[in-house]
C-alpha cells in the first residue's frame, strides 16, 4: 500500500516529463528501448541466452503484427503453458484418464464455454472474411 501511494505521488509529479518522452522521435526512442531491454535481460541472469530470447520473441511479435495476428493468445500460452501442462499431467495421473474430467460439472461448464467462445470467434472471423471478399 505504501508502494502504491509513493508511485501515485511520483506519477502525479512527473507526468509532464512522461509526456515529453512521447515527443522523442521513434527512430531514437525504439533503439533506446531495445538496448534497455537487452541490458535488463542480461542483467537478470548474466546469460546471453536471455538476450537472444527477447530478440527472437521480438521478431515473432513483429511477424504477428505484420500478418495481423493477435498476440495475446501467444503471450498467454507462453506465460502459463508450463503450469497448465503440469496440472493437467497431475490431474490425469490422479484420475487415471482424461475422461474423468468430464464427470466434474465445473469442468464441463468451463469446457463448453471455451468451445462456445472458439466457435463464436471463428464464425465472426469467417463473416468478416466473406464481407471483405464480397467487396473486393
Amino acid at each position: 500500500m505504501i508502494c502504491a501511494f509513493i508511485m501515485l505521488i511520483v506519477e502525479w509529479t512527473c507526468i509532464k516529463g512522461f509526456v515529453q518522452v512521447l515527443k522523442v522521435p521513434k527512430h531514437i526512442l525504439l533503439p533506446l528501448i531495445l538496448v534497455l531491454c537487452c541490458v535488463g535481460a542480461y542483467a537478470t541472469n548474466n546469460r546471453i541466452f536471455d538476450v537472444q530470447s527477447i530478440l527472437l520473441f521480438g521478431v515473432v511479435g513483429y511477424i504477428y503484427h505484420k500478418f495481423g495476428l493477435p498476440t495475446t493468445p501467444f503471450v498467454l500460452c507462453f506465460l502459463i503453458g508450463e503450469m497448465i501442462e503440469t496440472y493437467l499431467r497431475r490431474g490425469i495421473m490422479q484420475y487415471k484418464s482424461f475422461g474423468a474430467f468430464f464427470e466434474r460439472p465445473i469442468f464441463n461448464v468451463f469446457f463448453f464455454i471455451a468451445i462456445a467462445v472458439l466457435v463464436w470467434s471463428s464464425l465472426k472471423e469467417y463473416r468478416t472474411y466473406l464481407r471483405k471478399k464480397k467487396t473486393a
